[in-house]
């Protein structure tokens, strides 16, 4: 089967994940997306950089989002 007729037949499944992924926690759209980019490889170059770049972006936003909460956390007055 050539690389286009997969991709058409994948097409409809990557566009329920990407659906679904929308509606998950940051770290789950993260492997929803990553998936994504593995089903996609090879088939379609933009569909799986767009996918692996959102992916990444994910995990690195949660992880700022993570150390601010920490940071505010740390620098809150405690009040007894």
């Amino acid at each position: 089967m050539k690389a286009a007729q997969k991709l058409t037949l994948l097409l409809p499944l990557v566009q329920v994940g990407h659906e679904a992924a929308l509606t998950l926690p940051p770290k789950q759209r993260a492997a929803m997306y990553e998936a994504i980019a593995l089903v996609t490889q090879g088939l379609d170059e933009h569909l799986h950089g767009h996918a692996a770049a959102t992916a990444q972006a994910l995990r690195e936003a949660e992880g700022h989002q993570l150390t601010f909460a920490a940071l505010l956390n740390q620098s809150t007055p405690k009040h007894s």
